[in-house]
């Protein structure tokens, strides 16, 4: 079951034992408004959630929430579910007007996952033989 009462989550980053992924992990955090510690001789981070100091340990995710806090899930990996609820909150497919739930990636096109828009939409966008 999903917590409904949290933000939904819109970005998640696991934790490997490796420098470089902590150095990135941090860099990440602070980019976002969190704030992040490395200790000197664990290998682990220590995250400030909106619960308070997290430790997040090897394997551990640190995931951002809509509202920009911060928090270690353990290693329990964020659903392609959670990932996708915010970034196509307030989104509409473009040829059934329905929730978003996909985007081209390139020019902001969102649909929804029937296969009836998908194909409508490509055959408005692909190109016509010769035309290319």
């Amino acid at each position: 079951m999903t917590d409904t009462t949290s933000p939904p989550i819109v970005e998640a980053r696991q934790l490997y034992d490796d420098l470089g992924n902590h150095i990135r992990i941090c860099d990440w955090i602070n980019k976002h408004g969190g704030e992040v510690t490395i200790p000197a001789v664990e290998p682990c981070l220590y995250v400030e959630t909106p619960e308070g100091r997290k430790r997040a340990d090897i394997g551990d995710w640190v995931a951002r929430d809509a509202a920009g806090g911060f928090h270690v899930r353990g290693t329990l990996a964020p659903t392609a579910a959670e990932l996708v609820a915010d970034r196509f909150a307030g989104k509409t497919c473009v040829t059934c007007g329905g929730q978003a739930t996909v985007s081209d990636g390139i020019a902001g096109v969102y649909l929804c996952d029937s296969n009836d828009c998908m194909t409508a939409a490509y055959d408005k966008v692909r190109p016509v033989r010769g035309q290319q």
